[in-house]
């Protein structure tokens, strides 16, 4: 089953390069639309919402970009040229352009193989799977381990959208191990490329702090 999803890149312009990451942006936002869930992921009374993220935020080469998914297209859009600057941790940023593109595009499982590369750390593992991980000794064996986990993230993104994946997801992987600040603490993560026979949104997360701007992906030519 594959389906079409619309999206909305917003890409702001400052008056330097911001050295901040989608999170203190992520909360930049969240407090600016506290009333709309969709932007923080908690409803009343702090409660977390636990379905994949429709809107992320990311820090690329210094460049602040928000993606809306489905219904987050819409609250993406809704937040064009909302501030003249942006306030992150102690830096205050002037907000010189607002750039925004919409549209979209094909979500599912393919016959054809689709070749994409993480601009930002994938955060594959959880606890339970980083202990596993570490006891794993050979690098092939590890590989094919991750390249489970993202067969996961993928099926469980797909969950996310209400498209059923009937038939089995190949990925290849060529990654790197990272040291992240996610949430204030260290984690594993993982740079690289990888190959799949589905079909996913420019810049789409996966893994775990999707919504902070981890596991964000572009498609890359064939190699």
């Amino acid at each position: 089953m594959r389906t079409e999803i619309e999206y909305a890149h917003l890409k702001i312009e400052t008056d330097r390069p911001v050295e901040e990451n989608g999170e203190k942006l992520r909360g930049f936002f969240a407090n600016k639309f506290k009333d709309r869930s969709l932007f923080h992921q908690h409803v009343e009374g702090s409660e977390l919402v636990y379905s994949y993220p429709k809107v992320h935020y990311s820090v690329i080469e210094g460049e602040p970009i928000v993606t809306g998914l489905e219904e987050g297209k819409k609250a993406v859009m809704d937040m064009l040229e909302c501030s003249d600057k942006l306030t992150l941790g102690n830096n205050e940023y002037s907000i010189k352009n607002w750039s925004l593109e919409v549209g979209s595009t094909e979500f599912g499982r393919t016959r054809e193989q689709h070749f994409y590369s993480f601009v930002t750390p994938w955060l594959a593992l959880n606890t339970e799977n980083y202990e596993k991980y570490k006891k794993i000794d050979d690098w092939g064996d590890k590989k094919e381990f991750l390249n489970q986990i993202l067969v996961g993230n993928i099926l469980s993104t797909a969950k996310g959208f209400n498209v059923v994946v009937e038939n089995k997801i190949y990925v290849y992987t060529h990654l790197y191990e990272d040291v992240v600040m996610f949430k204030g603490m260290k984690f594993k993560g993982f740079t690289g490329k990888f190959k799949v026979n589905f079909k996913l949104p420019e810049m789409m997360g996966l893994g775990k702090g999707v919504s902070r701007g981890f596991g964000k992906i572009v498609k890359r030519k064939k190699s």
